[in-house]
């Protein structure tokens, strides 16, 4: 396993995987359409954990931790190539949009 790998790097990766491995959608709008159907699963998975919490139960986070938050990686990364958008550059000038938004909050 590679460790300690940027993100391009982990691109790359991605990148090759996919080259022998992606059999579902071949053009930009199918591909979307896949990767959103899975993200939606993902999202119903955390939405079970976030249940399970408010009804004060002790939900299993391993879930989440080996499958769901990589797979949203995985998801970002491939909506970022289909799209041609450098993910870093976006993360850093949406961390920044953010920054700016939660001020003005904290100044009502």
């Amino acid at each position: 396993m590679k460790n300690n790998l940027t993100l391009k790097e982990l691109n790359s990766e991605l990148i090759e995987f996919e080259k022998e491995n992606w059999v579902v959608g071949k053009d930009v709008i199918g591909k979307t359409r896949h990767i959103t159907l899975h993200i939606g699963k993902l999202i119903g998975k955390i939405a079970e954990v976030a249940e399970r919490r408010e009804h004060n139960t002790d939900p299993d986070l391993s879930l989440l931790k080996k499958e769901v938050i990589p797979d949203l990686l995985i998801y970002a990364l491939q909506l970022s190539n289909l799209y041609k958008i450098d993910l870093q550059t976006v993360f850093f000038q949406r961390l920044e949009h953010n920054k700016k938004r939660v001020k003005s909050w904290k100044k009502k």
